[in-house]
């Protein structure tokens, strides 16, 4: 549900609602590297190369 949320968040550039979504996606689900990925492309798309 919350990487769904980031996904939307995404897409009308709220990129740093998308942030905290993803990264609760991930925290609740480490295993899941979808949700990583979706982290990783959220903070690229926002300049934090090092962070992703």
């Amino acid at each position: 549900m919350l990487d769904t949320l980031g996904v939307i968040y995404t897409q009308v550039g709220d990129y740093g609602s998308a942030k905290t979504a993803f990264r609760q996606a991930a925290e609740l689900a480490p295993a899941h590297a979808l949700y990583r990925y979706n982290l990783a492309t959220a903070l690229l798309a926002t300049g934090e190369i090092d962070a992703s």
